[in-house]
């Protein structure tokens, strides 16, 4: 309560900014340099807009995605340690790319069915187009995270793969 009134309220201190974005691990002295990229004033509008139920279009997202019905084109990462999104909350975020990606995919298929008269096909697995990844350790911010090269790793793989 104390730091209501601040501009950045739930961000207002180092040690609060550390608790957000990072591991228990993260090592105090670093986390001024994260702040320095941090807007000096936060909107309270935001996280008001997070709450809504459909924060993103989904659709629009990946009509935006160069031949979005096959193949991965979509990597969710989670911080294993997040505490503002959470595990639970970025695999459903990752299911919901999903559900939006196999209904891209069936759209083309009856498309392409309807031209070339072809048989009805599931997608495996791998065509589902939505990978999702866990860095183990990591908070919020797990780019800038002591975690942040098993992050890179991950999103290498899925690049070298699309």
């Amino acid at each position: 309560m104390w730091h209501l009134w601040h501009p950045r309220s739930p961000l207002a201190t180092t040690d609060l900014v550390k608790g957000a974005f990072f591991c228990k691990e993260m090592p105090i002295e670093k986390v001024p340099e994260f702040e320095k990229h941090i807007a000096p004033y936060e909107s309270f509008i935001w996280p008001l807009d997070m709450m809504k139920r459909d924060f993103v279009n989904v659709k629009t997202v990946l009509g935006n995605i160069r031949d979005c019905s096959s193949g991965e084109r979509v990597l969710v990462l989670a911080g294993g340690e997040d505490k503002l999104m959470g595990v639970k909350l970025m695999q459903q975020m990752a299911n919901t790319y999903r559900a939006g990606h196999l209904r891209l995919a069936t759209e083309k298929a009856i498309d392409v069915k309807r031209k070339y008269g072809g048989k009805d096909s599931k997608l495996t697995e791998a065509e589902q187009g939505v990978r999702f990844g866990i860095v183990e350790g990591a908070g919020h911010h797990l780019q800038n995270d002591l975690q942040w090269k098993d992050g890179a790793m991950k999103l290498l793989d899925f690049h070298e793969r699309l």
